[in-house]
């Protein structure tokens, strides 16, 4: 996962700071939170393993963060009131120097090379379930002397800038911290103009790649950079855009705004708001921060517990570019998000009740009409895509009863369905992200039908039954009685059917004389229903022979009709039905006819409908 470019120092995380407390930070651990339970959420949650970018969007994602790797042996542990706090080196394709600029009062410019260290930071609130993990990223001050090794988290006497950014990349927030005691400070990507007012810095963040021959740390200063040849302590060029400044190499640090506490550009000027709910500065709306998210001092959700009130963020828009908005949307409400670092106050605009974690939960099925027996798809679509889900559900619900449909794994978004029993469903999904927190999908429709009668004629098992009943039409005609055969063709689509789908089940009917008004075979159809993702066992076509006259040695005349009889037709109207009977020019035949008149000329007579309704 090399990258190739100056500012980027990415881990995964999501801190979770909570309830700050204010007493000496002890190197000791109160808490059941381990070093392993650390790596163990580490190694199961996280995608992705990124350098920090400070560019409006993080540009790529890679699930390969072999190059970046926590160095777990070398983990240090840190209890702060309620919050256990594990830090572990980072090492591999992070970054290892840093250059910091600044222009004078009298608009001279002067500059330092220090080092760059990066933590993973792991942390967990005695109140909350789940750990939350984010990326420390430390640019050493110019007056940070010898080899630093505390914590962020724990007591130290560290100065310099520390950057908190998510595993996956994004800039979450800043701070410059001067003998460990931090106040807020805001980063965004700038030029060389920036450095014209005395008030900001600019960083140069590179990369791993920068050799020791390219970006020598020698005692002063001294060394030049290969680029521009200027002694680094001075250089403001990178390989990429050359001095020009640019969201790949540069970063500007703006100052806090003394009366608010706001920080970004203008934010000298104190004209700005900063509380995080009403985002007015006094605060009209009267509500605390939450002392599980923010620290009660500076607001901020990253803050180590030493801080600076002054140090508190704010939202507020560029006073440079009123109408100029920095907020992000909501993929799924499209209302702005509300964020403390770097959004603006844009009155026109509603925020988004979630903080930009909506989820938008859909399904679609592969197909809308289903014959029994058929599977098709159902596709769960989540926005956004990576929602986490701790479990998902899928049902059938018809006529306002619903039931669950069983899956082979929770957190499937993509269930393969057995059409089971016939009729029109609305299918849905809910998900659940946490113990109380569920969101439900909009519905979309199948209709699940009976097989057709030209697919049930298909069937091997069929063909069958029907053969073997003609056979023995055939063969038990004789001089003077005959006997109809026939059979009711059933699917099994219960869920614990191991046999298969479709199965024959013959009857035979009782001997008649040919003086007989009818011979007839009785059909008795015995079926079980269950709910939608049971199954049950349907009849779903209907069939009985003719028997021939050829064998008839009486001096009487009898003859019928070829095909289904009117009384058939009649008793058989919601189900399709078949009759095999001989064929004649007269579409009869008659005890006076030859039996080569009409011997193999057997056909499937079609009656009844196509396909069953119900």
């Amino acid at each position: 996962m090399k990258r190739n470019y100056f500012i980027r120092f990415h881990l995964l995380f999501l801190l979770f700071i909570a309830g700050c407390s204010y007493e000496p930070i002890e190197y000791k651990n109160d808490s059941n939170f381990t070093v392993t339970h650390a790596k163990a959420f580490f190694e199961n949650k996280a995608t992705d393993l990124q350098n920090v970018c400070f560019g409006l969007e993080v540009k790529s994602r890679s699930t390969d963060y072999s190059n970046i790797t926590p160095d777990w042996k070398s983990a240090k542990i840190t209890q702060t009131g309620k919050i256990t706090t594990v830090e572990i080196p980072l090492g591999g394709d992070v970054g290892k120097v840093a250059r910091t600029s600044r222009m004078s009062n009298l608009k001279t410019l002067y500059g330092f090379t220090t080092r760059v260290t990066t933590k993973l930071v792991v942390q967990k609130h005695m109140e909350s379930e789940t750990p939350r993990q984010f990326v420390v990223t430390m640019i050493d001050d110019w007056m940070q002397r010898g080899d630093w090794i505390g914590n962020c988290y724990g007591p130290s006497d560290y100065s310099g800038y520390v950057i908190i950014s998510a595993v996956t990349g994004e800039y979450l927030e800043s701070f410059q911290s001067v003998n460990g005691y931090w106040k807020r400070v805001y980063m965004a990507p700038g030029t060389r103009e920036d450095l014209e007012d005395s008030q900001n810095a600019s960083l140069y963040l590179l990369g791993s790649d920068a050799s020791p021959a390219t970006y020598n740390m020698g005692e002063g200063g001294s060394s030049r950079c290969s680029n521009c040849g200027n002694v680094l302590s001075v250089c403001t060029c990178c390989k990429r855009c050359g001095g020009v400044g640019c969201s790949e190499c540069m970063v500007t640090v703006y100052p806090t705004c003394p009366k608010c506490g706001y920080t970004g550009p203008g934010a000298a000027s104190g004209s700005c708001r900063c509380c995080p709910f009403c985002h007015n500065y006094p605060c009209t709306c009267g509500i605390p921060p939450d002392p599980v998210w923010y620290c009660p001092q500076c607001g901020s959700q990253y803050c180590n517990g030493n801080c600076s009130p002054e140090g508190s963020g704010s939202e507020s828009t560029d006073p440079t570019d009123p109408d100029k908005c920095f907020h992000k949307r909501c993929p799924v409400c499209g209302k702005v998000i509300r964020t403390l670092t770097r959004a603006s106050i844009c009155d026109s605009h509603e925020y988004c009740e979630n903080d930009g974690k909506c989820v938008d939960v859909q399904v679609s099925v592969s197909k809308s009409m289903v014959t029994l027996g058929d599977t098709y798809t159902i596709t769960l679509n989540l926005t956004p895509k990576n929602t986490d889900c701790y479990d998902i559900t899928y049902y059938m619900v018809q006529n306002g009863s619903e039931c669950s449909l069983s899956q082979p794994n929770g957190m499937s978004t993509i269930l393969v369905n057995m059409a089971r029993v016939p009729g029109k469903f609305q299918i849905k999904a809910v998900i659940v992200q946490n113990e109380t927190y569920k969101e439900y999908s909009g519905t979309t429709n199948v209709t699940q039908v009976f097989p057709a009668r030209d697919e049930i004629l298909r069937q091997q098992v069929v063909i069958e039954g029907i053969d073997d009943a003609w056979s023995k039409t055939l063969a038990f005609a004789n001089s003077s009685t005959i006997r109809e055969y026939g059979g009711v063709v059933m699917i099994n689509t219960k869920e614990n059917n191991d046999g298969p789908l479709y199965r024959f089940e013959a009857r035979e009917g009782q001997p008649a004389l040919y003086s007989d008004s009818i011979a007839s075979v009785d059909l008795p159809i015995c079926e079980v229903t269950f709910r939608p993702d049971q199954g049950g066992e349907f009849a779903v076509l209907l069939f009985h022979t003719h028997p021939p006259y050829w064998e008839y040695r009486g001096n009487g005349l009898h003859d019928r009709q070829l095909g289904p009889s009117t009384r058939d037709m009649e008793q058989h109207t919601t189900m399709p039905a078949i009759v095999k009977d001989f064929q004649h020019p007269t579409n009869r035949i008659s005890t006076q006819m030859a039996k080569s008149e009409y011997v193999n000329t057997e056909k499937l007579y079609h009656y009844g409908i196509d396909r069953r309704i119900k």
